[in-house]
């Protein structure tokens, strides 16, 4: 979380032009900035899904009004917010998530990356998906910024539903019916039709 906080506050305090600021108010707001930001993050922050809480850690300036993040952060260096309303994009979003931090500007702008940790968002990928994979069968492939994650269950479902390692997993549906009727024991198997009948025709001439 560290990283991508000090991405995100670098990036915001970058806008701000070195003639608007003396160096002492500048380090102040940036060390208020990553106060607040880590404040709010804390118990929000969740590496192995990365985009859970990603719009409650997003940060704006949309409309014309200030993040109360930005604002308290400039109040704290008392720093006038106003400077922040002259040099920040408007429109402008910023969304911090684990291993990526990046922005818009207005509703329909591109998609711009300030950080991203490809390592940690494929590790990420592979933990999220991990949980749907010991759930099922079948195997996932999915697709973490351009990088093929394949992912196969190492455990199958035995006959009996139990876990076991090492088993063909196609082996349950590869048992015919055929194949189940032979392995039934002789007491399992089915009554002969003929001499039912047969019984039933002897029993009916001895009651006219």
């Amino acid at each position: 979380m560290k990283q991508e906080i000090s991405h995100l506050v670098e990036f915001i305090v970058s806008k701000i032009p070195d003639i608007s600021i003396s160096a002492k108010e500048r380090e102040i707001f940036t060390d208020s900035l990553r106060s607040e930001i880590t404040l709010k993050y804390t118990g929000h922050w969740h590496p192995e899904t990365s985009q859970l809480g990603s719009g409650y850690r997003s940060i704006s300036f949309w409309n014309g009004s200030l993040d109360p993040i930005l604002l308290n952060a400039a109040r704290a260096a008392s720093l006038d917010p106003k400077i922040l309303e002259l040099y920040l994009p408007p429109d402008i979003v910023i969304w911090c998530d684990p291993y990526n931090v990046s922005y818009r500007i207005g509703d329909y702008g591109n998609l711009f990356t300030i950080f991203e940790n490809k390592k940690g968002l494929i590790e990420s990928a592979k933990r999220s998906m991990a949980e749907r994979v010991s759930k099922t069968n079948g195997d996932f492939v999915i697709s973490a910024y351009t990088t093929p994650v394949v992912m196969r269950r190492a455990g199958t479902l035995s006959h009996s539903g139990s876990k076991t390692s090492g088993s063909n997993p196609d082996l349950k549906r590869n048992v015919s019916p055929n194949t189940k009727l032979k392995s039934m024991n002789s007491s399992q198997q089915p009554p002969n039709i003929n001499n039912q009948l047969s019984k039933f025709i002897q029993t009916s001439s001895a009651n006219p």
